[in-house]
């Protein structure tokens, strides 16, 4: 018979009795457990092994499915449990953008007349130092690259921080400066010189990116059972097989309050990894209702991250997602910027569906007709099946994998109407590692210290052997970071309700 791993009765003890019995037994602390490196099952023999992973005990319920306490790490194949381990509390990101030889201007420039020089101001976002350094300087020439048209910056005015002008006069006599705010203008970085010149040294600005603060969370969850101490043990506590170094198996006890404790802790630290945005109210942090210290004060979420960053589809929900109007630019604007051609889309079942109806209206409107996009089958006995969209390929240069999100449904947890019209479009092959040139996880989680000082912790009490009481107690705790890193390289599709 085959050996169950989970049972309501010990399968290797025949005396326990009573509560007192059980408490003498090794408890089974259940994350070192799901370790594969530390999980007492790597003592079982290839046949045991297999009984573990398909004996659970079985339960049968009258509710739906269950409910996904795991559905951010699930969703975006990322894990607290294997974090990458730094050296302190706070950590840092740094973030290096590739180097644009391009200016802006902030505001749209006509010249007087044909010949004339004109003054364009620099947008905000290209000044650094305080505000005080900005690029191009005297001498380099502008491109209006549509137009085949060359300026030369004939000065530069750095007087006021955030806002420096540069003075262009077209080569052309017969050409009027007409500039455009908001339109990247390449900067040639050589200077024109005649047959005999001098020196005239430049320097350019080094792109130094933006860097990323990173705050842990703490989570701590505590319980406690009052018991009588000659009832019987099965109402309170799940017996689990262990097994030593030698692949003997032997019973351990778990208590029901501390299983659904672990899972609050996860629960937890899946919901700020969403949602999360960093604590900065100070009656919070300081006086009667403190609840964390000066570094636990979090980090953003996926959602705030992506809904701060320009990279934000707003779509009308009655009309659905459009893959032509509403996701064209957004990859015209990757492959300007040569970021990332494949996503992973993590989108809600309202997102899905509404999808599959847009993009079979895109494809009427084109006139390709039903029989090059079938949007339906018929199924055996005259089933009809309607056709998923799964995946979507732009002119084999874009790739995106669509996979439904079901918790963003899920109205007993997370779920809602906006989640579930919603979409992230996670870039799979952006983000890579400055130093080794290597793809890096665009979810990424941080621990600090070991089981003591920061990983997960986990402790039972017998009360009984501490202060006397009958009770048995325990407590959970863990510290966290995260970071979605260069939101840039992602795209947050929002869904919008007109009423």
């Amino acid at each position: 018979m085959p050996l169950a791993f989970v049972s309501r009765t010990p399968q290797f003890r025949s005396r326990i009795a009573t509560v007192r019995d059980v408490l003498d037994m090794d408890a089974f602390n259940a994350m070192y457990q799901a370790n594969s490196d530390t999980s007492s099952a790597n003592s079982c023999s290839p046949a045991e092994k297999l009984a573990f992973i398909k004996n659970v005990v079985r339960e049968i319920r009258a509710g739906g499915k269950n409910t996904d306490s795991n559905f951010f790490m699930d969703a975006f194949g990322v894990s607290y449990k294997n974090p990458t381990m730094i050296e302190t509390k706070v950590g840092y990101n740094r973030y290096i953008n590739d180097v644009d030889y391009n200016t802006i201007a902030a505001a749209s420039v006509t010249g007087a007349s044909p010949g004339a020089p004109a003054t364009m101001q620099i947008i905000r976002a290209l000044h650094s130092g305080g505000g005080t350094l900005s690029y191009p300087t005297k001498g380099y020439a502008l491109v209006d690259k549509d137009n085949n048209i060359y300026y030369q910056i004939t000065d530069v005015d750095t007087t006021i921080p955030y806002a420096h002008k540069i003075e262009l006069t077209p080569w052309d006599e017969n050409v009027t400066v007409s500039i455009k705010a908001g339109v990247k203008y390449l900067v040639s970085p050589a200077r024109i010189v005649p047959g005999y010149s001098c020196p005239d040294p430049t320097n350019d600005l080094q792109n130094i990116g933006y860097t990323q603060e990173m705050h842990p969370f703490r989570f701590r969850r505590d319980w406690k059972v009052t018991l009588d101490l000659m009832r019987g043990y099965q109402d309170i506590f799940r017996f689990r097989v262990m097994f030593g170094m030698d692949g003997t198996p032997y019973d351990a006890w778990d208590a029901y309050e501390a299983a659904r404790a672990r899972e609050s802790l996860q629960l937890g630290i899946n919901e700020v990894s969403l949602f999360g945005s960093p604590i900065t109210n100070p009656a919070l942090l300081a006086g009667a209702d403190v609840i964390t210290d000066d570094v636990h004060t979090g980090f953003y979420g996926v959602l705030p991250t992506l809904e701060s960053s320009s990279n934000v589809v707003d779509y009308p929900v009655g009309e659905g997602f459009n893959l032509k109007s509403d996701l064209e630019p957004f990859i015209m604007y990757q492959d300007s910027l040569k970021l990332s051609n494949r996503f992973m889309v993590k989108a809600g079942f309202g997102f899905m569906a509404s999808i599959v109806d847009s993009a079979n209206q895109m494809v009427k409107d084109t006139g390709l007709g039903l029989y090059s996009f079938p949007a339906y089958n018929r199924a055996s006995e005259g089933g009809l099946n309607k056709l998923p969209i799964t995946s979507y390929t732009y002119l084999n240069k874009f790739f995106l994998d669509f996979m439904e999100w079901s918790a963003a449904s899920d109205t007993r947890l997370i779920g809602s109407e906006k989640l579930s019209n919603l979409a992230i479009f996670i870039s799979m092959d952006g983000v890579r590692d400055a130093k080794t040139n290597q793809p890096i996880a665009p979810i990424e989680f941080f621990q600090y210290g070991d089981t003591e000082t920061g990983d997960y912790i986990e402790s039972i009490r017998n009360d009984w052997k501490i202060d006397g009481c009958e009770s048995i107690s325990g407590s959970h705790a863990q510290s966290v970071m995260m970071a979605l890193h260069s939101p840039e390289m992602h795209l947050l599709v929002n869904p919008i309700t007109f009423c």
